[in-house]
């Protein structure tokens, strides 16, 4: 279920996971059927302070959702303005990157645009904040979603190839 869905329909997953035996709506593996697994560990800044606060699972998934909109969105921003220097391609690809999807699991591609971003920036400075940056973004990707820690790592190999190829 997403921000798209009905509230009970999130809230049916919940007491699902609750009578399977679940003491902890955030845990490290959500089975919301058999065959499909995902975590949200990536999430949990944002979701768990919510959750403490509220008691509330369908506000802190529905503000983990709404951040990582936003976060896909800045960080998309960020990459398009440095390639492009133009403000209107980067906020054209931001608002486009941001509309992808509306499940956790699609928005929260928050850290992809970073990856080349921090790549980038190291590669012509060698600052090794830049670095740092890089392998956070790297592991956050990984704890949002197995995919997209996947699809981080490949771009991370394509552009790394592309750097060495253009020198």
């Amino acid at each position: 279920p997403g921000i798209s869905d009905r509230p009970y329909q999130l809230a049916a997953v919940v007491r699902a996971a609750r009578d399977a035996g679940a003491t902890h709506v955030w845990a490290s593996v959500v089975n919301l059927r058999p065959g499909t697994r995902e975590h949200f560990l990536g999430h949990l800044p944002v979701a768990l302070p919510v959750y403490l606060a509220t008691r509330n699972p369908v506000l802190a998934f529905n503000l983990a959702l709404l951040a990582s909109w936003l976060g896909s969105a800045l960080a998309m921003y960020a990459l398009a303005r440095r390639w492009t220097g133009s403000r209107l391609a980067a906020f054209g690809a931001g608002l486009t990157f941001a509309q992808v999807g509306h499940e956790l699991q699609v928005v929260g591609a928050t850290y992809l645009p970073l990856v080349p971003l921090f790549l980038d920036r190291w590669q012509e400075k060698r600052r090794a904040a830049d670095l740092a940056a890089l392998g956070v973004c790297l592991v956050l990707q990984a704890l949002c979603s197995y995919y997209q820690g996947y699809a981080a790592f490949m771009i991370l190999g394509l552009h790394a190839a592309l750097l060495a190829v253009r020198g």
